[in-house]
């Protein structure tokens, strides 16, 4: 929530999400590896939808999401298109570490940035 990401089964059920963003961001591989893990994953995900239905806490409608910034959406349109390109030309790709690392610099430069007092870009000033 506090990246402005937020599903009806937050408050229930909130390890699904990070099963959810943990499928989106996994490392990339082939068509057939692709098809493999989503199958996998989607198996996993009518389970869960079963139990939830036997334990009458499943939402109407489903999981539907109630907030995602639109940089979010950005990201995940780059990713799939990341994705679908490594899966053509059968590229193995660790994207999570791809994206932590740039994550770690993006961190860094603006705890730099703070101590220094100076802004962390023009709009800043």
């Amino acid at each position: 929530r506090d990246l402005g990401y937020e599903n009806t089964q937050d408050d229930r059920a909130p390890e699904r999400s990070v099963q959810f963003f943990s499928h989106l961001f996994r490392d990339t591989g082939s068509v057939a590896t692709a098809k493999k893990e989503s199958k996998e994953f989607f198996e996993q995900r009518k389970k869960q939808k079963e139990k939830d239905a036997e334990l009458g806490v499943r939402e109407k409608g489903g999981r539907k999401m109630k907030k995602i910034p639109d940089s979010f959406m950005f990201v995940m349109r780059v990713i799939g298109l990341l994705r679908g390109l490594c899966a053509t030309l059968e590229v193995e790709l660790p994207l999570i570490e791809i994206l932590a690392s740039h994550a770690r610099l993006a961190n860094a430069d603006d705890e730099a940035a703070f101590r220094s007092g100076m802004p962390k870009s023009p709009a800043d000033t």
